[in-house]
């Protein structure tokens, strides 16, 4: 496993933002050492989680095709709905720092705490398998009374 472009890049901006804060005086081996803490901060935890995770859900779902169905809508619904929100910030960011719309600052100050976002997010994925496996379980239940 290695970094993915996405992460490659935020490690790019991490250093150049490093490297512009400091005076343009920052060591080769700083710049160097933001990859390793970014692979080793949470993105090694998330990796390693994931697959431990989805080889406890994918078996579950497989069993029953309504149920692989079900799953999918559900992860797939919660991914569209974060892309929505994260875009939605974004631009409410760019339309207050562009046109004047100072009446969305509130919100499109979200885009300072994405790092705390990402955790909420995180957690929200975390919550939701349980409940969606547990509202499955009770249907199943009413459907065999």
């Amino acid at each position: 496993m290695g970094l993915g472009l996405e992460a490659a890049s935020e490690v790019t901006l991490l250093a150049l933002s490093a490297s512009s804060a400091a005076g343009e005086t920052l060591s080769v081996f700083a710049v160097h050492s933001l990859p390793l803490l970014f692979a080793a901060a949470g993105m090694s935890t998330f990796e390693t989680a994931d697959p431990l995770i989805m080889t406890r859900l994918y078996p579950w779902s497989y069993r029953k095709l309504v149920r692989t169905l079900f799953f999918n809508i559900a992860t797939t619904a919660m991914t569209v709905l974060f892309a929505e929100f994260i875009a939605s910030v974004y631009l409410t960011n760019v339309l207050m720092e562009h046109a004047g719309m100072r009446v969305l600052a509130g919100y499109a100050s979200l885009s300072h705490n994405f790092e705390l976002l990402g955790f909420d997010h995180a957690g929200i994925f975390a919550v939701t398998w349980p409940g969606a496996l547990l509202n499955w379980r009770a249907q199943e239940r009413r459907v065999l009374t």
